[in-house]
């Protein structure tokens, strides 16, 4: 299951855990143009650093290989955030997720989706606010790629797509930028 909807595909290998972290930057604020958008609040936009993004790939013995996600604030202020953190192929629609992954091969052919994901918008209740020094994790399946035996590589992103999220409570700052990882390397054994 991934987010609000279905995703399955068998397979088996044994996997090494490999952890990372990327540092992004990411400007708070608005976007030009949103409607119904709250101001940015005087004095949000002087973060001590940015928001991480943390990517860490995993498969535990007799389970599933696993992708975490770890949105990390590291700003001064609070951010408002899509919590869903709906995963899904990156050529989907915007409101149908807010995670994807770019996974290639070692070579640098893309690796094949072959999921029909079928989550339904995000909801106001999905927003949360994330506290200065807080994180939230979410886990997910790549069950929905072809991996076969090999090296590859890999790339998080997240990005609430949703054109009219609700409005930020006093004092927050919306997470409307692109958070991108580094590209990482593992290796699927045969």
């Amino acid at each position: 299951m991934m987010g609000r909807g279905r995703c399955s595909r068998a397979w088996g290998a044994s996997m090494r855990v490999v952890r990372c972290l990327a540092l992004i930057g990411l400007a708070t604020g608005c976007r030009k143009g949103s409607e119904g958008a709250a101001p940015t609040p005087p004095g949000a936009t002087a973060a001590l650093s940015s928001p991480t993004l943390e990517l860490a790939v995993s498969q535990p013995p007799d389970d599933e290989l696993r992708i975490e996600l770890t949105v990390l604030n590291r700003t001064s202020g609070p951010l408002w955030m899509n919590g869903r953190m709906a995963s899904n192929h990156r050529r989907s629609l915007e409101f149908e997720r807010e995670v994807w992954f770019e996974l290639t091969r070692e070579n640098g052919d893309e690796v094949p989706f072959h999921c029909v994901v079928d989550n339904l918008p995000p909801h106001d209740e999905d927003y949360i606010v994330l506290r200065p020094g807080s994180s939230l994790k979410r886990s997910f399946s790549l069950n929905c790629f072809d991996l076969s035996p090999g090296r590859y590589r890999i790339i998080g992103f997240y990005m609430d797509g949703n054109p009219h999220p609700p409005r930020p409570p006093a004092g927050a700052v919306p997470l409307r930028e692109m958070l991108v990882s580094a590209q990482r390397r593992f290796e699927v054994r045969p």
